[in-house]
């Protein structure tokens, strides 16, 4: 593993208050985002989320980091409202309507609906690797192990997830 940019996706030992956290409280309030995040479909309990999230990175020091995933998940975004708004046609507000109809399919069209449907599950998507992100630089992989350990998960797994989690950022 060479790249400094990879390098700086691991766990880094700093001295802010998420740092010092329990790693199961972190592990508790990453989790919770995700739960949180896949329950509600509502923009607004998702941009709220999202900025928790934002305020709980800046606050962890991991801001750069962060802003080099949130590139990623950018992309990501924009190709899930570019494919959401071309095979979702529910909606009542028409965009772009082809002047052709497809067999079986009928009529390709482009709705509001679904652009905006296709932004919220970007931003949900954003919401749950930010949060994946934030537990993995600022819990060491040991204390991510000994919590896992504690709530009696199976060793195995355990390990097993604890060595994989550690050679992600090299496999990049």
């Amino acid at each position: 593993c060479e790249n400094t940019m990879i390098l700086e996706m691991r766990y880094q030992k700093k001295n802010t208050a998420i740092h010092r956290l329990n790693p199961g409280v972190t592990l508790a309030w990453g989790g919770g985002l995700v739960l949180l995040s896949l329950i509600f479909d509502h923009p607004f309990y998702i941009t709220l989320l999202f900025a928790v999230v934002v305020l709980v990175i800046k606050l962890s020091g991991i801001w750069r980091e962060w802003v080099s995933i949130l590139k990623l998940c950018l992309w990501l975004g924009i190709s899930i409202i570019i494919i959401n708004a071309l095979v979702s046609s529910n909606g009542v507000h028409i965009l772009v309507a082809a002047p052709f109809k497809l067999p079986v399919l009928g009529q390709p069209m482009i709705t509001l609906e679904a652009i905006v449907f296709g932004a919220v599950m970007a931003l949900k998507l954003t919401v749950i690797i930010s949060a994946f992100t934030m537990i993995n630089l600022t819990v060491h992989p040991d204390d991510i192990m000994s919590v896992l350990l504690k709530m009696k998960f199976p060793q195995k797994s355990v390990l097993l997830t604890s060595l994989s989690t550690r050679f992600i950022p090299c496999l990049v």
